[in-house]
């Protein structure tokens, strides 16, 4: 495999873009092509079969564009599809869940971790799953109303303060001290969170997913010696839109968004 061959990551929309603001800090000379599904968003209210079905159709675009790896940018897709789809295909696929919550276990000293993230994520109970087999406490609540505010640009709204006290209320009571944002969209929150929060550490699994791609390009030998072209972006939704929310989020241009099509682009189901 060529090790200038770009590195593919999806989500739902303009939360994955967290994880290329971390891949362009920790890897930057990896080229990037991202695809973000917004005409199917959110994807946390979606059946397991819907979002393994996604999963299919999104890697299979990405492997036909020549990426080396896949990062799975989204935790609802990480929780019900990963699994399934590393069977199905022969390329590293890198999720959200593991890094996100080996990170947690590292950082909490009282063992009472609180994950926030899309409902299908928390029924999936993915986080709560892994991190109750090292003995810790889990305080998981959906938080449904965050990612169709972050996409509309609502952050520092009325709503957006009613929600966080709504969701987070019930784990600041329970004195969480490590809170895993099970959502790649969250990280975008942070400032409110903690201001809320008060005295509590915050885990991006974007950042821990990105540090473990770059551990296994290098075992691979697969890192890229330097940058050969631009980062593309693709969205199922529309182009000009997601240009704009991606870059008032990331504060940056993206450069050139394309509509891209699944139905037609030969993905298998």
């Amino acid at each position: 495999m060529d090790k200038c061959a770009p590195l593919g990551v999806y989500d739902s929309g303009v939360g994955g873009l967290t994880v290329v603001r971390e891949i362009r800090r920790q890897l930057s000379n990896e080229q990037i092509i991202y695809l973000a599904d917004s005409a199917r968003l959110p994807y946390g209210d979606r059946t397991p079969r819907e979002i393994q079905f996604f999963a299919r159709q999104i890697i299979t675009f990405l492997v036909s564009r020549g990426v080396k790896m896949v990062v799975i940018a989204c935790n609802t897709s990480s929780a019900l599809a990963l699994p399934i789809v590393r069977k199905e295909f022969s390329l590293p696929l890198i999720g959200m869940i593991e890094p996100g919550v080996k990170a947690a276990l590292r950082m909490s000293e009282e063992g009472k971790v609180g994950v926030i993230a899309t409902q299908g994520t928390i029924d999936s109970d993915a986080y709560g799953r892994m991190l109750r087999e090292h003995g810790v406490q889990v305080y998981s609540q959906a938080c449904p109303r965050f990612v169709p505010l972050i996409e509309n640009g609502y952050l520092n709204s009325t709503q957006m303060a009613q929600a966080i006290d709504e969701y987070l209320g019930p784990l600041r009571a329970a004195g969480v001290d490590t809170l895993i944002y099970g959502c790649t969209h969250y990280p975008f929150l942070d400032g409110q969170v903690r201001a809320y929060m008060g005295e509590i550490k915050t885990v991006d699994p974007a950042v821990e997913a990105v540090r473990e791609a770059g551990r296994c390009l290098a075992e691979m030998d697969l890192l890229s010696p330097g940058k050969k072209g631009q980062d593309l972006f693709f969205t199922t939704g529309e182009p000009e839109e997601f240009a704009q929310r991606g870059a008032r989020l990331l504060g940056e241009e993206l450069g050139p968004v394309e509509h891209i099509d699944l139905s037609v682009e030969g993905c298998r189901a």
